[in-house]
């Protein structure tokens, strides 16, 4: 080979040589970069996420304090909504004991049974107004009594309770034990009405004892039945003898509130069976003993009602917040 051709092939595989170094260094470079810009992608996207991460925090806490407060707002709202009910609550029952109303009906009874002097009137007051009624009724004729007691006779640690001492003190005389409403809405029992009936005469008060049966069970028959076994609790308990000082309350609970009332006939029937319950046991006592019926007694009603031979008087519920209509009542009762 001559030295020109020879100096030719040489710098062919030089230049091939330098095309695939030259190659070689291109693709090392596009790899690295390719690589580098593959980082920092990835940074990128790390950076973004960590960002969307904080971000999608703070707009969980932003939205867990705004329903916080939303919350706290609406509870405040129900508090003050609350507050605003039981202040009419009390306002309306401030009303009927202390407003014109009440002063109007005491003021009436006052003058009319002091006119009279005939009869007796007992005003039967909720624990919360015993003392302002008390008051008010000072040493006049008309006697105050409670709504309820504890069965607790003794003195001790009874919280919440109303015990017959607290009563006495108050200037309380009468007491009532055994509403329908303190049976049906609190379940007491024959048996815990004739220990709140004995707790009552212990200290010196004269007990109300309540007794009546509901619709159903007068329509199936059962009245007489209901109202012995009433009866009988307390008698059990404690013995005839104490109904000479006790009152007895004839209420059937279908006729309470509801504008319906036992016919006179009806009324007489069940007051003759008290009446003889207790003179099987003492007649001295049976023939002294004051039976009153209390089942939305009004004064349209009252007369023909208390003329009966064995109804005393009257249990009057929602007639007596009305001055003329618990006079008219009275009235009758004294004819």
């Amino acid at each position: 080979m001559s030295a020109t051709a020879l100096l030719d092939t040489m710098s062919k595989q030089v230049a091939a040589e330098c095309d695939q170094r030259r190659a070689n260094a291109n693709g090392d470079a596009e790899a690295i970069l390719a690589e580098a810009r593959a980082k920092s992608a990835a940074k990128r996207e790390s950076l973004t996420t960590s960002t969307d991460a904080k971000m999608e925090l703070l707009d969980l806490r932003w939205r867990q304090k705004a329903e916080a407060e939303a919350a706290k707002a609406d509870l405040s709202m129900k508090n003050e909504a609350v507050k605003a009910i039981m202040a009419e609550v009390e306002a309306k029952v401030r009303a009927i004991v202390e407003g014109d109303g009440f002063t109007e009906i005491l003021d009436s009874l006052l003058a009319e049974v002091m006119a009279v002097a005939e009869g007796e009137v007992v005003v039967l007051a909720p624990d919360k107004q015993v003392g302002h009624v008390s008051a008010w009724l000072g040493d006049g004729p008309i006697a105050l009594g409670a709504q309820d007691l504890s069965e607790q006779a003794s003195a001790g640690a009874f919280t919440g309770e109303i015990g017959g001492t607290m009563l006495k003190d108050v200037g309380c005389d009468y007491v009532i034990v055994g509403h329908s409403e303190r049976r049906t809405l609190y379940g007491e029992s024959d048996q815990l009405v004739a220990a709140k009936f004995q707790a009552a005469q212990s200290q010196a008060l004269t007990p109300i004892l309540c007794v009546g049966e509901s619709l159903d069970e007068r329509e199936d028959g059962r009245t007489e039945e209901v109202v012995t076994h009433q009866i009988d609790a307390v008698l059990d308990a404690v013995g005839v003898e104490t109904f000479a000082t006790a009152v007895i309350a004839y209420e059937p609970i279908w006729a309470i509130g509801t504008g319906r009332t036992a016919t006179p006939g009806q009324a007489q029937e069940v007051h003759g069976i008290l009446r003889a319950m207790i003179g099987a046991r003492n007649a001295t006592i049976a023939a002294a003993l004051r039976i009153l019926y209390g089942g939305s007694v009004k004064g349209a009603n009252a007369q023909e009602l208390f003329a009966m031979d064995d109804i005393d008087g009257g249990l009057v519920g929602g007639a007596s917040l009305t001055a003329q209509e618990f006079l008219a009542i009275y009235r009758a009762a004294q004819s």
